[in-house]
């Protein structure tokens, strides 16, 4: 173990060690002072570190040369001593070196202590943070020694502590009296051989000797450091058991009273059996009591009473009556005109909506007299209403169908989408479509008609009809439009049927209601095909060159307005325009006739068309093309130039009609504003051309 002491004492140590040993051993006459001195550096080594060795090595040194040198000259030796102070070297070095390797394994030691100190530190000073942020009392503990490692405020004030550092490093023996101390080391064996947590109730005293009732939960883990540990949680539940127990004690009294009450309780539920509130209304005070929310057992759960029944009733009906029954309500609920009515016909029945988790609910209100009191039941008959209305509404949909289907022989299918829930009723006439098997009721119109369509409609048509046919969409349109629309080709047995789809909305009775119709409109649909493809074709028609097959002048003009159209908006793309013309064309009219020179035209229309494969062709003129050329095919447009101004080396193969000259222009958006800017200048390149090939190629040479 070093000593802990400055370096500069360190030195001044191992020079007296040293010396003192040099002193014995030259006086003392020792015959082999070196086995004395290497045990002086080892201990200087050990004690003083580095420094110490250092020291005492150099002093060794300076010693075996004085010791073993002729005279002490330090620096003549016989052959014998001179093999004395190399060994006396090699033991300084081989000495050195062991220290060296202990030194670095004892560094080795100090920094794996430091790091697994800073391990353990980091862990408590984690543990107990997240100890102190625990409801209930809350510590850790060494499994096997019982010392205390963490806990947080609570525990340590339980324990008569004033901080959580009072209670670590102590055990239970030493913290609480030998009963207690043992109790607890009984449960940490219990949930030592627990797998899962370990959780009891008791009762404890506390550090002040205070009866308390705690549930603990106790739970063995391993550390960082693969210590097993126990980890602890004792919340204070004195209170909850308190209020428990008086609890029962309120509910037994409740039993007795409700016990009490029984018989008149029976006789509110005979007079009400029907009803699911129950007013009793003094007629001389207006005082009145109510009985309301009838459970599935038949007690009344609400027991309510009131001053001035019929002003309140008028009041509470802005709030509690559905808007459209309001005014009829209030003005019934007056005493006078009640009592009126009950006189007329004994008692009276008036149904009206109440509002119920803010939806409206058709009930039934039966108001009769016994003497000087009236009775109010109030009974849900929701139910049977809106049955009635479904089935008073399901008729009239269905004289409607009929009159719709004598007037419109082609509908196939009429639907009544109710939009508050989906439900819907369908009708239909054509027998091929309930074939289909199609449900004639459902609540969710817009899923089963998804589901239904991939074995009902054309496969190709699904995508469309599964983007378009949704509640949203149709409903979006028809706010837009007034009525949506779809053609679509419904499959019977194996033979596609064009039909169309019309879908509106229709307000009845506070009610949006979609009617969805199904026409069969396969002939006026294929018809409308076949016209659109005949005016598809006549219209490509009007756009092709006659002679040629390609693009004719009246195209060229389009693309021109297309063009133009780009560069003012300047979005337009690099692009050329190269002008071909057929070179003596004339000649072969005047020795041919026109029939030979059509021929002509087509074959050099064919090799402007081979060469520029990928751009469009236009004949603007007797003998005069027109190329548009765009992306890849702008990109290799001199190479495409060469080759269609290109001739035979040899001119004698050069034939009357086969040679085409060409001109191109490239569009510069600072000078040209127009399509016609780049082609003037194509123009103009072409009859350069074609003079230089006039001026190239002898003309009586051409081979007519």
């Amino acid at each position: 173990m070093q000593l802990q002491v400055s370096l500069l004492k360190k030195i001044v140590l191992t020079i007296v060690i040293m010396s003192a040993l040099i002193l014995f051993v030259f006086y003392g006459n020792v015959p082999n002072p070196n086995m004395i001195l290497i045990a002086g550096l080892v201990l200087c080594s050990a004690l003083f570190g580095y420094g110490g060795g250092i020291v005492a090595a150099v002093i060794m040194f300076g010693y075996t040369l004085f010791f073993f040198s002729t005279d002490h000259s330090f620096t003549q030796f016989t052959p014998q001593n001179m093999q004395k102070v190399i060994v006396s070297v090699i033991g300084i070095a081989a000495d050195m070196l062991l220290v060296c390797a202990l030194k670095r394994e004892e560094i080795r030691e100090f920094k794996a202590v430091d790091e697994l100190t800073v391990q353990l530190n980091h862990q408590k000073t984690s543990l107990s943070s997240l100890l102190n942020h625990m409801p209930a009392m809350s510590f850790y503990k060494d499994a096997k020694t019982g010392v205390y490692l963490a806990c947080n405020q609570a525990f340590a004030e339980f324990a008569n502590k004033k901080t959580p550092s009072g209670v670590t490093g102590l055990t239970d023996s030493e913290i609480f009296d030998a009963a207690t101390a043992r109790h607890f080391a009984e449960d940490d064996q219990k949930a030592l051989s627990m797998e899962e947590p370990y959780m009891f109730f008791e009762d404890v005293p506390d550090a002040a000797g205070n009866q308390k009732q705690f549930q603990t939960t106790k739970l063995k883990f391993i550390d960082e450091t693969g210590r097993l540990c126990l980890l602890g949680m004792c919340m204070d539940v004195t209170e909850v058991v308190r209020i428990r127990k008086e609890n029962e004690q309120t509910r037994a009294a409740y039993q007795e009273a409700l016990s009490t009450s029984a018989i008149y309780e029976s006789v509110v539920n005979a007079l009400s059996e029907d009803y699911f509130n129950l007013f009793y209304v003094d007629l001389e005070t207006d005082e009145y009591i109510e009985y309301g929310s009838r459970t599935e057992k038949g007690q009344y759960l609400k027991v309510r009473r009131g001053k001035d029944f019929f002003s309140e009733s008028r009041k509470n009906a802005l709030t509690y009556v559905y808007e459209k029954d309001q005014k009829q309500f209030v003005e019934r609920m007056h005493k006078e005109r009640l009592l009126e009515e009950i006189e007329k016909h004994g008692s009276v029945i008036y149904p009206y909506r109440l509002l119920i988790d803010g939806e409206p609910v058709y009930v039934s209100m039966k108001i009769t007299q016994n003497d000087q009191h009236i009775i109010i039941g109030i009974t849900n008959v929701d139910t049977q209403v809106k049955d009635r209305m479904a089935a008073v509404q399901a008729a009239q949909e269905r004289r409607s169908y009929q009159r719709l289907a004598a007037l419109n022989g082609n509908l196939i299918v009429l639907y009544y989408v109710d939009l508050d829930n989906d439900q819907y009723t369908e009708f239909s006439a054509s027998k091929e479509f309930e074939d289909l098997g199609i449900a004639k009721h459902g609540s969710d119109f817009f899923g089963t008609t998804y589901a239904n369509s991939f074995r009902t409609i054309h496969p190709e048509d699904q995508a469309l009809f599964h983007s378009l046919v949704t509640k949203e969409n149709v409903l979006d349109t028809i706010n837009r439009d007034g009525v949506f629309v779809l053609d679509y080709r419904l499959m019977s047995g194996d033979l596609p049927t064009y039909v169309r789809l019309k879908a509106a909305k229709v307000e009845e009775e506070g009610r949006t209601t979609l009617i969805i119709g199904l026409l069969d409109e396969d002939a006026q649909i294929r018809q409308e095909h076949e016209y659109a493809q005949k005016l598809s074709a006549a219209r490509k028609m009007a756009t092709i060159d006659s002679l040629t097959g390609v693009k004719n002048k009246h195209s060229y003009v389009q693309w021109e307005e297309t063009i133009n159209q780009e560069i003012r908006n300047g979005t337009q793309e690099p692009f050329a325009v190269v002008v071909c013309d057929i070179n003596n064309l004339k000649a072969v009219n005047d020795l041919y006739g026109h029939k030979e020179g059509d021929v002509c035209i087509r074959n050099a229309c064919a090799k402007i068309c081979r060469i520029f494969s990928h751009s469009p062709v236009f004949r603007v003129g007797g003998d005069e093309f027109v190329v548009i050329l765009l992306k890849e095919a702008y990109a290799q447009r001199e190479q495409l130039l060469e080759q269609i101004n290109a001739v035979p080396a040899d001119q004698s193969k050069v034939r009357i009609g086969e040679t085409i000259a060409a001109g191109m222009a490239e569009y510069d958006k600072e000078r040209h504003t127009a399509l016609l800017n780049v082609f003037d200048e194509a123009d103009k390149a072409m009859y350069r051309r074609k003079q230089e090939f006039k001026e190239s190629v002898s003309q009586d040479r051409i081979i007519a």
